[in-house]
């Protein structure tokens, strides 16, 4: 089992910073409760406009709006990132959708 549940954040020159530490949650969805509950964890001033968002290929599990203005894209994952976790959220977020 995973000790503790990280979360990361993409930084301006493209590198990875850890946010916070979580203690570990049994289920993806009580993590997805807690950010709807706390948006500010993820970036102060952000706007959550979209919880399981359907998109072509599958379901944003978070879309908010930046403090820019600019739509931002969250998947959460529990347990170690894969690869395909990657090409999964680009998938995401290049897809068309309607509000």
């Amino acid at each position: 089992m995973i000790p503790e549940l990280k979360l990361w954040s993409i930084n301006g020159a493209g590198g990875v910073e850890p946010v916070s530490q979580l203690a570990q949650m049994t289920t993806e969805l009580e993590f997805e409760n807690l950010l709807v509950a706390n948006p500010d964890m993820l970036e102060p001033g952000l706007q959550l406009v979209g919880r399981q968002t359907p998109v072509a290929g599958g379901w944003l599990d978070l879309l908010a709006v930046d403090g820019d203005g600019r739509l931002v894209v969250y998947e959460l994952k529990r347990g170690q990132l894969a690869r395909d976790a990657v090409t999964q959220i680009l998938d995401y977020a290049s897809a068309r959708w309607t509000p």
